[in-house]
């Protein structure tokens, strides 16, 4: 018998996303970002196939970042120290590089708690390579996912 995964209620946060949003919140009232919305759209990637990212972020600059909510794991590094990065199944990943260049105009990102606190991102798409070369603004680390 196989055990159930929990099915994700539209509009409703586990408690992941709730962290997050608490995490934006603060975010917003700094003035880093403008604002921040919960599951706002749904984007077609294909006939069938479409992607709702978490959150939808807008930045000082205009820019949009969608962001992905994951939870941790820590990956081995070919030097074996650990590094915590996202966990998430490769389904989900595939989907969220797909919409980065399908969408390429808007921002995307993996963000995953860290152990130590505060929170880690791996952005995908055009504007990752920009980004991962200076690492993030959030308290973290950029990982490959």
């Amino acid at each position: 018998m196989k055990a159930k995964a929990r099915q994700h209620k539209p509009g409703v946060m586990n408690k992941g996303e709730a962290a997050y949003a608490q995490y934006l919140e603060e975010r917003k009232r700094a003035g880093e970002i403008v604002e921040y919305l919960f599951e706002p759209e749904k984007l077609r990637l294909a006939d069938l196939a479409f992607y709702s990212p978490d959150f939808f972020v807008m930045l000082p600059d205009g820019g949009v970042e969608f962001h992905e909510i994951k939870g941790r794991t820590t990956k081995k590094r070919s030097d074996g120290t650990r590094v915590d990065a996202p966990w998430s199944r490769e389904d989900a990943k595939l989907k969220i590089r797909f919409a980065a260049e399908r969408f390429w105009w808007y921002r995307f990102a993996i963000v995953f708690p860290l152990k130590a606190g505060g929170w880690g991102r791996v952005d995908f798409g055009p504007h990752a390579a920009k980004k991962n070369g200076a690492k993030n603004r959030e308290k973290g680390v950029a990982c490959g996912a």
